[in-house]
């Protein structure tokens, strides 16, 4: 029953009309109840159309037509990736719409951005460029986030040791954004031992973790007796 062709083009055009409708409820809120009929039906009939036109009755919308290499996990995936990217990328340089209406907007358009740009990629954006090169430094032989010869706690405390030395040196000034640049500093200085072919040894994080901490205890009191 299930092989039917008119199976197939009704459970394809339902998933088309509820994609479609939830889409329209994004960008349009504050709709009456003869508008929200209004629009149900007109949605229903693209979804007709397009499910007729583009997908047609020969299988399910995910294996068959236009739309199948769409539910693609690969496409799925660098989609969902670079949208959140995108998106965030863009509020961070001050594009920010406040109104629920232009958020939605500013999602659709950056989910069509990303969807355009994955197409084009048979591979997880991980696995080629500069993101394969971000997963090796983090999971890869050396990588920093693993717990081989110890690179995640080498990792993680001498990030804390550094950035705690650099705000006491005042390393990254006093100014507003002095402590992001201390942490950046030791992130990356960090970030350089743990991933080298020999990184520290815990016993020596230890050490120079006592060295640090004397160091500043010897500061403060050298501050308190007014040197």
């Amino acid at each position: 029953m299930l092989s039917s062709p008119w199976i197939y083009f009704g459970i394809n055009t339902v998933i088309l009309w509820g994609i479609l409708y939830l889409l329209a409820k994004l960008l349009a809120k504050d709709l009456t109840k003869a508008e929200n009929t209004g629009v149900h039906l007109a949605l229903f009939g693209i979804a007709v159309v397009v499910s007729w036109n583009l997908v047609g009755g020969g299988g399910f919308i995910w294996k068959v037509g236009f739309f199948a290499p769409f539910f693609n996990m690969k496409f799925i995936v660098n989609t969902a990736f670079m949208t959140l990217i995108l998106y965030y990328g863009l509020r961070i340089f001050g594009l920010r719409i406040d109104s629920v209406e232009g958020t939605a907007g500013m999602w659709i358009l950056c989910t069509f951005v990303s969807g355009v740009i994955a197409s084009s990629m048979n591979y997880y954006f991980w696995q080629a460029g500069t993101f394969n090169q971000i997963f090796t430094l983090l999971f890869g032989q050396y990588g920093i986030l693993t717990m081989r010869e110890s690179r995640l706690i080498i990792f993680v405390s001498m990030a804390v040791l550094l950035a705690w030395l650099f705000h006491d040196l005042k390393i990254g000034g006093d100014a507003q954004y002095g402590s992001k640049l201390n942490w950046a500093f030791s992130v990356i200085f960090a970030a350089n031992l743990a991933a080298d072919p020999n990184p520290l040894s815990v016993n020596t994080l230890i050490w120079i973790a006592y060295i640090i901490m004397m160091f500043i205890i010897a500061r403060g009191m050298w501050r308190q007796s007014g040197v």
